[in-house]
């Protein structure tokens, strides 16, 4: 993280303790908290859209014909339409 190894980490946290001092470190450490189960929250529910999008998308494919799924997938393997004069 930002190249700082465990113990520089530590340092500053220990700094930050020291200066906080007994009286803001409660507080740091509730806010810290807080914004960390908010990140968990935010990061669950996008997983939860994400597969929910990715789950319809799958329905649509399996609805469609069988070499329909190929041909969403890729165009390129469409056929040309068959000419009439060619018969």
């Amino acid at each position: 993280m930002f190249g700082l190894g465990a113990w520089e980490i530590a340092m500053i946290i220990g700094a930050l303790a020291f200066v906080a001092g007994p009286t803001l470190l409660p507080r740091l450490g509730r806010y810290l908290g807080r914004s960390v189960k908010e990140l968990q929250e935010g990061a669950e529910t996008f997983q939860a859209n994400l597969r929910e999008e990715m789950d319809r998308e799958g329905d649509k494919k399996t609805q469609l014909s069988p070499g329909a799924a190929d041909e969403a997938a890729d165009p390129s393997l469409k056929l040309p339409p068959k000419d009439a004069s060619a018969g």
